[in-house]
């Protein structure tokens, strides 16, 4: 069943972003308040306090100006034609942040609008990326010389009024970058990163205004010479022109990387005769044999398949660590052709550069210049280097920076400093670190230092690198990378720091969150709960449990044998099956509700993880979290180079990329009626109650019925409310539950079950859980912190950190010359409030490493009275608790006796002993804390219940029918009369009209009458049937059908050409009624056929002939004498001289009507009844 889901984000909605808490964990909830509506516009006064929002990167230099300025309803985005999109696009994502409905408009601004303006002359001024905004009486103003120039002012406009405070200050900036290139590398380059997380990464660097992507990765080869490298990981043409496109609409160049001659397994594997073999005649398929003018070819035909598809003007070739592991020693061949190629005394190096300067050569005849990593520059006795190369500088061995600038080379900063690496631990940004220790873009790997002003610095970069892939997911990912695209975005961009600490810009951008496009991607399409998947029946029958995970994948597990489906097994790169054709197979289930922190379970937990996207036709594709192709249903006839040795059987179920698949990849998924809870925060205490969310799905086939939701608590907590019921959900749809739950008396791990039950019935139809921690205590207010040292130089680690409440941060003791030795405290001020205690100290432990956490500790505790501060306590007396902690990372906790003083005290907690290095090696001499604090009595608070959602899905319900009438063309007085081959329309009316409408027709006798599902009668024979229409619950009606020969007069009511229903004209209702619309006074119920004399003279009158009145004004049968006295009958009906479709109330036999009044004798051309 598809997942519900809220998808705005505006200021006025209840509902947190959740995409960007769960991938990310940076995005909070907007609660500022709306703007006054009646305020949109500028307002010479502005609110006291009043500051404007952070952007990252910040725009320095601000000017403020009088008033403020506010988005309400009125507010426009206005723009010339020329940037109409751009004015659409910002006026769609304001209106999703903040619930103000914003329009795109061409034309003249007012005051209360913003404006995007392009003007080719503030290029001198603000260059090819620059803009100016200003905020005052003319509105928001964005300007810049280009479209990308407006296109960032944009997101800056954007970044402000995002934050949940729709009024700015006056003020105007202008601002440009202060380097050309700002970005990262992305390494696609063994395993899949799905074009997904492309997109998303694309607006992500966009919102950051970063502008350059070093894009490693395979575009699928189809020459002669290349097909049998289309091994995956690979991207097809349609794939990169897309994100190709999107980049360039971003102002964002993307240029492809294939490394060589290093590095080239996924090119080389299923070449040999490319691959460089050592001098034992051993092959290496990492290595280009760069003296094979063949292998060079095959490299060059590689450049040619990417031509078309990318719009860079560069090409990268790598030219890294080429020997990694080995030497040229071990290759004598490539001496031998140094010597040959490039004159005696050519050494491994000139062949090495050489072949550089050839692909150098190759590129600039395309247009191209060349990029290589830094350790593509060695000593060499013949070949020098081409001077316009551009180099970007990552490792530290090799050639200084400096020694680079002074040749002359343009470079960019690609220090390790700003790696990740999805195994490598040592590759983690630590953005923290680089902020508070003043990094800056000249500052080079190994902290190797240039003027930053150089003139060829062309910017810096962060690199998302693969490595051993299992440990993380690319999701995981994504969100481990946050903090540093915008730390480097901060760095390349404003090359300032405006915030004073780390910690303060960390809480400006983690206000500030993820674009829209990360926020609206739907992680998880489906909810939790059980599903038919048929087509992994050739795996099990299931049915299956999805069971989502923290990074926003899918757990699959098989409730037949209990186990999951996993993709271990199969040929693998970077340690992850990569083999076309892989199959997946059931496991034993791995816990994946934990975090990427838990390395030991990572290759088990993330081959059960599986990506399922909404595809067409309400199915769904299914890829594994890992690998990023499509399972599928094999059909025999793939086509690739892994198949030719491991093919899977056709029917069975395996992984291919998406180009190999079709239909055959799409799978439905049957949702059962199911019940999930989530709670949030587990961690519970009587001044905390907890609220927890509980979804009732209803099955994807059935409604739910009315169901009630029950809670059941353990002894010494309480829940509210008791129940909740909900009225019937709508098959596929969700209904929410809310309760608030608190530890009363209870501690420690606790179980909160629910049950599902059928309202009606008290059939037990569900249960599920939430697990919560209570504790009677809660942390205090901590102030005035000091520490015995801190370590500032070596890394920022001040004794603030340890009670920021980031687990992320920490406090150190010195240890850059001098260094601080045992004992080691930390102290600070406790707030319980007046006539409370403190009862315990928690302490955790830095959370990044485990090198020396504390072991023996005490801690003291004085009033807050003896002394102004805790620098000014001179006696803190004899410990009143001490402890022995194991070597662990976890949270301790140290209880506190009742004899310390209540209300405001001083605390010091001393670390007087260190374990080692190891848990058996000898202990160090320095103390590092992630996270102290002081707790106290948790003063109870009255649980109350939580107000219930009144957006729930409910099935209407349709009251039974009591009875149908069937009316049509021609039935009177429930009969009809119809010729041997005629039709007519019947319709059933259900009573009550919200009643079920469905009814069955059907004919007593099929050989005289038979009707159709819709009620269309057809004469058959000449005899007599009824047609009875029957309801759902068995209420009927019938009409009696005589069908007579054509050579017969036919009955009074039978029509020879019924009216089909909806195709009558509307008839004009008369000012006036003679007759109250009657032919007769008395409004009698008459039959008879209408006779019309066509001319009164002494020869006496025309015979008369039948005219046959039926179902409408219009209706006229054609055996009238003349169109002329068809057309006044008309007349006569349309004017109330007869109601339109009321045959039955012209005059008895006998009578007769003209002018509206009935006479004795029939008059010239009257109408009469016979």
């Amino acid at each position: 069943m598809e997942k519900s889901s809220n998808r705005r984000f505006g200021v006025r909605t209840v509902a947190a972003i959740v995409a960007g808490l769960m991938v990310g964990g940076m995005c909070t909830a907007m609660t500022a308040s709306a703007a006054d509506d009646s305020a949109a516009g500028y307002s010479a006064t502005a609110p006291v306090n009043l500051t404007r929002p952070a952007t990252v990167p910040s725009m320095d230099g601000w000017t403020g100006g009088t008033g403020a300025w506010t988005l309400g309803e009125g507010t426009r985005v206005v723009s010339s034609d020329a940037l109409a999109a751009r004015a659409q696009s910002l006026a769609s994502e304001l209106t999703k942040f903040t619930d103000v409905d914003i329009k795109a408009a061409t034309g003249s601004a007012t005051g209360k609008d913003i404006s995007l303006t392009l003007d080719a002359s503030k290029k001198a001024e603000l260059g090819d990326e620059g803009f100016k905004l200003s905020i005052g009486s003319k509105g928001l103003e964005v300007i810049g010389a280009t479209d990308i120039g407006v296109f960032y002012g944009t997101r800056s406009v954007s970044q402000m009024l995002r934050q949940g405070q729709l009024t700015l200050p006056a003020g105007t900036v202008a601002t440009k970058p202060k380097y050309k290139e700002r970005g990262a590398t992305l390494c696609a380059c063994q395993i899949n990163i799905s074009t997904d997380w492309i997109d998303r990464f694309l607006s992500d660097m966009a919102d950051l205004r970063l502008n350059y992507v070093l894009l490693e990765m395979k575009l699928k080869p189809e020459e002669s010479n290349t097909k049998k490298a289309a091994t995956w990981s690979y991207y097809t043409r349609d794939d990169v022109k897309k994100f190709v496109k999107k980049a360039n609409s971003y102002g964002i160049d993307v240029i492809p990387e294939i490394n060589s001659p290093g590095h080239m397994n996924v090119w080389l594997e299923n070449y040999p005769e490319y691959q460089l073999a050592d001098n034992s005649g051993r092959k290496d398929p990492n290595k280009l044999d760069i003296s094979n003018p063949e292998a060079v070819k095959f490299y060059k035909t590689l450049i040619d398949e990417y031509d078309g598809v990318f719009t860079t003007k560069y090409w990268h070739m790598g030219a890294d660590e080429y020997m990694i592991g080995t030497s040229f020693d071990n290759y004598s061949k490539l001496k031998t052709f140094a010597e040959k190629q490039y004159g005696a005394g050519a050494t491994p190096n000139d062949a090495f550069t050489g072949f550089i300067n050839d692909i150098d050569k190759y590129v600039k005849a395309k247009g191209k210049q060349l990029r290589i990593w830094n350790d593509g520059i060695v000593n060499t006795k013949n070949v020098s280097l081409n001077k316009d190369i551009v180099i970007e500088y990552w490792y530290g061995a090799g050639r200084k920076p400096q020694e680079l600038v002074q040749d002359g080379y343009t470079l960019m900063n690609a220090t390790q400093a700003l790696y990740w690496s999805r195994s490598a631990q040592v590759y983690k940004v630590n953005a923290a670190r680089l902020y508070n220790n003043n990094w800056n873009v000249g500052t080079f790997d190994g902290g190797r230092q240039i003027d930053k002003n150089y003139d060829k610095l062309t910017g810096a970069k962060v690199s998302i690198w693969p490595d051993s892939s299992y440990f993380q997911t690319e999701n995981e990912v994504e969100k481990e990378i946050f903090d540093g695209m915008r730390f480097i975005s901060q760095m390349t961009w404003s090359d300032s720091r405006p915030w004073a600490t780390w910690n303060d810009m960390k809480a400006d951008i983690d206000k500030i969150g993820y674009p829209l496009d990360i926020r609206e991607y739907d992680y998880t399409p489906v909810d939790a709960g059980i599903y038919d998947i048929p087509q992994l029946k050739s795996i099990s029958k299931g049915p299956w449990e999805l069971i989502t995970t923290p990074d926003g994948y899918y757990q699959m597990k098989d409730t037949v044998s209990g186990k999951c489906l996993a993709l271990f097994t199969g040929s693998k790169h970077l340690d992850v099956v990569t083999q076309v054709g892989a199959r997946p197979e059931l496991r034993n289930c791995a816990d994946v509700s934990v975090g990427q922190d838990q390395r030991n379970t990572a290759n088990e937990r993330n081959t059960q993880k599986w990506q399922i996207r909404a595809d067409k036709d309400g199915k769904y594709t299914i890829s594994p979290a890992l690998t990023q192709q499509r399972l599928a249903i094999a059909t025999g006839n793939e086509q690739n180079i892994d198949l030719e040795t491991h093919r899977p059987a056709a029917g069975t179920v395996a992984q291919f990329p998406a180009d190999l698949v079709s239909d055959n990849a799409l799978f439905t998924l049957t949702g059962h009626m199911g019940m999930s809870a989530t709670v949030d925060s587990k961690t519970v205490n009587p001044a905390s109650p907890s609220k927890i969310t509980v979804k009732v799905r209803a099955a994807s086939n059935a409604n739910t019925g009315d169901v009630t939701v029950t809670p059941v608590v353990p002894e010494g907590w309480e829940i509210k409310p008791g129940s909740v019921s909900l009225k019937s959900i709508p098959a596929g749809k969700a209904a929410i539950a809310y309760f608030n739950v608190v530890n009363t008396t209870g501690t420690g791990d606790a179980t909160v079950q629910f049950k599902l039950t059928n309202t009606k019935t008290g059939e037990e139809l569900g249960t599920t859980s939430v697990a919560l921690t209570g504790s009677l205590t809660k942390d205090v207010e901590a102030s005035d912190y000091a520490a015995s040292s801190q370590e500032t130089t070596g890394e920022h680690a001040p004794v603030g950190n340890a009670f920021d409440k980031n687990a992320n941060t920490f406090w150190h003791s010195k240890y850059s010359n001098p260094s601080a030795n045992l004992p080691h405290w930390l102290a600070f001020k406790a707030s319980p409030g007046e006539g409370n205690k403190i009862a315990a100290i928690t302490h955790l432990y830095r959370q990044d490493k485990l090198n020396g956490p504390a072991k023996n500790v005490a801690v003291y505790v004085v009033a807050a009275s003896d002394a102004n501060s805790v620098a000014d306590v001179t006696n803190w007396g004899e410990p009143v608790a001490t402890a022995e902690f194991p070597y662990t990372k976890e949270l301790q906790t140290i209880a506190l006796p009742n004899t310390i003083p209540s209300g405001d005290v001083y605390v010091k907690f001393q670390i007087n002993d260190a374990w080692g290095l190891t848990e058996t090696s000898a202990g160090v001499t320095w103390a590092a804390v992630a996270e102290l604090a002081a707790t106290a009595k948790a003063t109870p608070v009255e649980l109350t219940e939580p107000e219930q959602p009144k957006d729930n899905p409910e099935v209407t319900e349709t009251p039974e029918a009591t009875g149908v009438t069937v009316s049509g063309d021609g039935v009177a007085n429930g009969a009809l009369s119809l010729k041997k081959g005629t039709t007519a329309q019947l319709t059933a009316k259900v009573a009550p009209d919200d009643a079920d409408q469905a009814v069955t027709w059907a004919s007593s006798d099929d050989k005289v009458v038979t009707v159709d599902k819709t009620g269309k009668v057809t004469a058959v024979a000449k005899g007599v049937a009824k047609v009875t229409a029957t309801t759902a619950n068995g209420k009927s009606a019938s009409v009696t059908v005589t069908v007579t020969e054509d050579s017969e007069v036919p009955g009074p009511t039978g029509p020879t050409e019924p009216t089909k229903p909806g195709t009558e004209k509307p008839t004009t209702k008369p000012t006036t009624k003679p007759n109250d619309g009657k032919l007769s006074a008395t409004g009698a119920d008459h039959r008879g056929s209408v006779r019309a004399g066509r001319r009164c003279g002494r020869r006496g009158s025309s015979p008369q002939r039948p005219l046959t009145l039926i179902g409408s004004d219009r209706s006229i049968a054609t055996g009238g004498p003349s169109p002329t006295v068809r057309g006044l009958l008309v007349y006569v009906m349309r004017h109330g001289l007869a109601p339109p479709g009321a045959a039955r109330h012209l005059p008895p036999a006998g009578g007769y009507l003209a002018r509206g009044r009935k006479r004795e004798k029939p008059p010239c051309g009257g109408f009469f009844m016979t």
